[in-house]
């Protein structure tokens, strides 16, 4: 456990010191850094993805954080992503001369 509580699988955390691992096998980050835990251990370490680092570190060191904006998952992908609004489904969606508000959806269903 660390000092907010436990941290899932798939979950953004935030440095709250540095972290220097004694072998290869870990994950080297600064105080700030923000990652992805994507495994956990029974010991309470966590396997994590910073930019193109992969590795394990102690949970301590950490505690969850919100995704930052500009951040992809490179385990997932968040899900389909917003488009904009194609000019034809603006105009449908705009108010007719008569004040009347007509919405593609309704003819699309």
């Amino acid at each position: 456990m660390n000092r907010k509580g436990v941290i899932q699988v798939n979950t953004w955390v935030k440095a709250i010191e540095d972290y220097d691992p004694p072998d290869d096998k870990g994950l080297a980050f600064k105080m700030g850094d923000i990652f992805l835990v994507s495994q956990m251990d029974s010991k309470m370490s966590g396997f994590g993805v910073l930019g193109q680092k992969k590795g394990w570190f102690p949970m301590e060191h950490v505690v969850e954080t919100e995704k930052p904006p500009t951040a992809t998952s490179p385990l997932a992908s968040s899900g389909p992503q917003e488009r904009p609004m194609p000019a034809v489904v603006a105009r449908a969606n705009a108010v007719n001369k008569f004040g009347m508000q007509r919405r593609l959806s309704t003819f699309l269903k």
